[in-house]
């Protein structure tokens, strides 16, 4: 059974000399259509006589398109951005590729979708269980740990099987906001309760409902509707919930000001920051990691000009696909993967026959 994981390790090599098809903008990035994709497959084919290294290189990205069409196949008249169905990134100064952004769930206004490039596929999900089309996987949480400290990971694994009887693996990530200092029993724990995977996912449009306080603005002012104690406020997880919905992560300083007081009770908490606000003061970078300073004011009503911010949430609404009452095979029709594999067969010559080579060169 192929496994296919679509992080950075299997999807940047399909890219590596292919650079140049695409122009990025300003940022660098560039968005990969299905056209794109299979010229890169044609050439592949054409430059190497190994079908399993071509195989090897095409493999992820062309399932890609395999897990699309397995996530729209209930829905037939799904739109579908055929241009954009993935996202790399081009390094400015040498001109190569070095991200690949695939298939990832995110949140995207209160429902979970798995993102294709410009494309947001909306998904069911009912506590750590999540449907795709026809197919049902679970979401597996755990720990990982970089050069910023412990931060939380996540994927769905979700077993697709195909009209010829083969199966594929799809191992598809769940996108965190940064600062996210959850931990995986937090999250179980939470979708137990019945919170929902969208309360804590990364928003497609950017931004999302946790945030950290330095994705907010310098020199803006944030209505506190209370305070948040999702996370566990055991281990003294708590964070201050805007009026937006969003909810903020703490600097040390603000940590000791607001734990001191949850202590007391969420109650007790919420009353006391409730209609106060956030006031973002500078912002600084150093060693890597971002250190803000940001206090909490009463805002008078004659401080005329303090900019209150209540940054809009996203505003579209996915269609939501029907749910299935048993899962169909994906048809290899359909099936890119399939057709690269028959490509790639067709072009390796057949091995000849010792044997009969020795009696043909036998003068009789």
């Amino acid at each position: 059974m192929p496994t296919f994981t679509f992080d950075n390790a299997s999807l940047v090599p399909f890219f590596s000399d292919a650079a140049g098809l695409f122009t990025p903008d300003s940022k660098g990035y560039a968005g990969v259509g299905y056209q794109d994709i299979e010229a890169i497959c044609e050439n592949l084919v054409a430059e190497f006589e190994d079908s399993g290294y071509v195989l090897r290189l095409a493999g992820p990205v062309l399932a890609i398109q395999q897990l699309l069409e397995a996530a729209t196949s209930l829905d037939g008249a799904a739109a579908v951005d055929n241009s954009s169905v993935l996202t790399l990134f081009v390094e400015p100064e040498t001109g190569e590729v070095t991200k690949v952004f695939g298939p990832a769930l995110f949140a995207n206004d209160g429902k979970v979708v798995i993102r294709f490039g410009k494309n947001f596929i909306p998904v069911t999900t009912q506590g750590d269980r999540v449907t795709v089309g026809d197919y049902t996987g679970r979401v597996d949480f755990e720990s990982g740990e970089s050069s910023e400290g412990v931060y939380l990971k996540g994927a769905l694994s979700l077993k697709v099987s195909h009209v010829d009887g083969e199966v594929s693996e799809f191992v598809i990530p769940a996108i965190f906001p940064r600062g996210t200092d959850l931990s995986p029993r937090d999250i179980k724990d939470s979708l137990e309760s019945g919170s929902t995977l969208a309360d804590f996912l990364q928003s497609a449009q950017g931004g999302g409902k946790y945030v950290r306080l330095a994705d907010l603005e310098v020199g803006a002012e944030y209505e506190i509707a209370g305070i948040d104690g999702s996370g566990n406020p055991a281990y003294g997880q708590y964070r201050i919930e805007l009026v937006d919905g969003r909810i903020v992560s703490l600097n040390q300083a603000l940590k000791v000001k607001v734990e001191g007081l949850a202590s007391a009770g969420l109650e007790i908490a919420s009353r006391h920051f409730a209609g106060k606000y956030l006031r973002i003061l500078k912002k600084d970078f150093k060693g890597g990691k971002n250190y803000v300073t940001a206090q909490v004011i009463n805002l008078q009503p004659v401080a005329m000009g303090a900019a209150r911010v209540a940054a809009e949430l996203p505003a579209a609404t996915p269609k939501q696909l029907p749910a299935a009452e048993a899962p169909k095979p994906v048809s290899f029709a359909e099936n890119r993967l399939a057709a690269m594999r028959a490509k790639v067969q067709a072009k390796t010559p057949v091995a000849a026959d010792p044997l009969t080579d020795k009696y043909d060169a036998i003068p009789f």
